[in-house]
């Protein structure tokens, strides 16, 4: 470390003096630039670049110094270097043949917290996927966790929830890390979890706050931590709020890819074409009589998709199969559970599907009894049943989809660095 508290590196400004302010903290700094519309415009900009320039992997780094400079705050920077404990840079191949830019960074907004920024870069050929795509992966621990300790913490631990019912009632966390299964103030444990991922002004957004640090009997007096609060937001929107609501939507196919489509819930209407109910259709020989009702009805369906693809550096599938069930398996997948030369593209969307149609049933059966008179006989009611035109159309609630890649740790230039061998 140096004595401003950033790691013992090259400095990539020499003869410019260092910032002390607050405000100019790495994570504040990042942020800046990417909520700053016209400066993010101007980075997509500079994407246009031609993949021969692969021997430059610090090109994005310089592209962002001479855009603060040109916008005028170039009092924001406080060496680029500094942005991030550890960065790592690959330029790579996508699924659908598009280069893409991977940087991925590990920030410490504060002495308790570790934020994973991955950020994905594509060109305008990449049309709808073009500019800066994001997975932000931020976790909050019960205290100060210093940088050598990082190396033993149980990240995958954290993100294996498990149900101890058949009936999905109660979700907890655990892990043998000796960390997480010391006692008071010696114990390392997550108080809660969020993972974000963003293109444009479409988000997808999970958080998980994990309860109190406790032993329990029934997992060999263990250390656990139930799942206390869960939220499932997308595009700003609450769409679950208790993660036994999500396992029960979601279903999932395994293999490479590997995808998963969560149900959201729907709304819809129904409305009825004879209101006064005065439709008879009468047998044919007059003797009995059935009122029909008719109805048409729309309902739209929301849902949230997930494609998986286990991918070389040139966009190939590579051999295996994985399973994700969840936004927490995309990144145990993807950082840890992928060999060496591997990564993990994940493809979200937000579907909408409107389905239309007709529906009739008939009902209030009455007979001509032998003195003429019409009575009620409803041994011959039906349910509702469609007249064969229904009909269902898919719409994206995004502009396009999150298409983000994940580098895993075993391959990340980061295990260069002590602060970041995990």
């Amino acid at each position: 470390m140096d004595d401003n508290g950033g790691l013992d590196i090259d400095d990539a400004f020499p003869n410019d003096s260092d910032l002390t302010d607050s405000r100019h903290q790495p994570r504040e700094r990042l942020l800046t630039i990417l909520r700053d519309e016209d400066l993010r415009s101007e980075i997509e900009d500079v994407l246009d670049y031609s993949p021969d320039e692969d021997e430059d992997k610090n090109l994005l780094r310089a592209d962002i110094e001479q855009l603060l400079e040109n916008n005028g705050i170039r009092n924001l920077d406080d060496r680029m270097t500094r942005i991030a404990d550890a960065q790592m840079g690959k330029v790579m191949t996508d699924i659908h043949g598009y280069r893409v830019r991977v940087e991925q960074y590990i920030l410490r907004p504060d002495n308790k917290i570790v934020q994973i920024l991955d950020i994905n870069l594509r060109g305008s050929e990449a049309e709808g996927l073009a500019g800066l795509t994001m997975l932000d992966w931020t976790t909050k621990f019960n205290r100060d966790v210093s940088h050598s300790e990082l190396q033993s913490l149980p990240w995958q631990d954290y993100l294996t929830v498990i149900t101890d019912s058949e009936a999905h009632s109660t979700y907890y966390i655990t892990s043998n890390a000796d960390s997480y299964q010391q006692s008071g103030e010696d114990a390392i444990y997550p108080d809660n979890m969020r993972i974000t991922f963003s293109h444009g002004d479409d988000s997808i957004s999970e958080y998980t706050n994990f309860g109190s640090h406790r032993r329990d009997e029934a997992l060999d007096d263990a250390y656990h931590q139930h799942i206390t609060d869960y939220s499932l937001e997308v595009n700003g929107d609450t769409m679950i709020d208790d993660m036994v609501d999500f396992v029960n939507s979601t279903t999932n196919t395994d293999g490479n890819p590997a995808g998963f489509t969560t149900d959201l819930g729907s709304t819809g209407r129904l409305y009825y074409d004879q209101t006064d109910g005065t439709l008879w259709i009468y047998d044919e020989d007059e003797t009995r009589r059935y009122r029909i009702d008719t109805r048409n009805f729309t309902f739209d369906s929301y849902g949230l998709t997930g494609a998986f693809h286990g991918i070389d550096d040139s966009g190939n599938l590579i051999e295996g199969s994985f399973s994700i069930n969840s936004i927490m398996d995309v990144l145990k997948v993807g950082f840890y559970q992928l060999d060496n030369g591997s990564n993990l593209e994940s493809i979200f969307d937000f579907m909408k599907e409107t389905t239309t149609g007709a529906q009739s049933r008939r009902q209030d059966s009455e007979r001509l009894n032998e003195s003429g008179q019409w009575v009620n006989d409803n041994s011959r009611n039906t349910g509702w049943t469609d007249t064969g035109s229904t009909s269902t159309a898919s719409t994206s609630m995004f502009s396009s989809p999150i298409d983000i890649i994940i580098v895993p740790q075993s391959d990340s230039r980061w295990k260069t660095n002590d602060i970041t061998d995990w």
